[in-house]
């Protein structure tokens, strides 16, 4: 087998505290598919510090949609009205706060990087510190 080596695509892996932090769905895409079949990716911006600007962190999920899956319990958290049998916009969801457990790991080059172990609802306060973040990223 042959293969062309290419540059890095740039793809930064950040490193943020361990916890829960509030946080904002951005987006969702197609993954590379996995051991068990098709995946998805949810990406998120993640509110670490009401004074340091918000990560992209993404986790990936099991493209099969069922009630007993992490993919149905994670979009739940971001606020869908999911039923069996009926179809989901995931796009109404895009811009929904929420909060994501963060915990460190190990990727392949050995660096310790952050990622999202669970997605849950957003708290009493999640709204305020995101606005409140916001506001102080637009004055500097």
């Amino acid at each position: 087998m042959k293969m062309k080596a290419e540059e890095s695509n740039g793809f930064e892996r950040p490193h943020i505290p361990e916890g829960l932090h509030h946080a904002v769905f951005l987006n969702i895409s197609e993954a590379p598919d996995g051991k068990f079949g098709q995946r998805v990716a949810l990406d998120f911006a993640v509110y670490h510090s009401k004074t340091q600007k918000p990560v992209k962190i993404g986790r990936i999920f099991g493209k099969k949609l069922t009630p007993k899956s992490q993919l149905w319990e994670a979009l739940e958290s971001i606020g869908a009205d999911i039923e069996v049998g009926k179809e989901i916009d995931i796009n109404t969801l895009l811009g929904r706060k929420c909060r994501v457990m963060i915990e460190d790991y190990k990727d392949n080059e050995g660096k310790i990087v952050s990622g999202i172990s669970k997605v849950e609802n957003m708290g009493d306060d999640t709204h305020g510190f995101i606005v409140q973040a916001e506001t102080l990223f637009k004055q500097s």
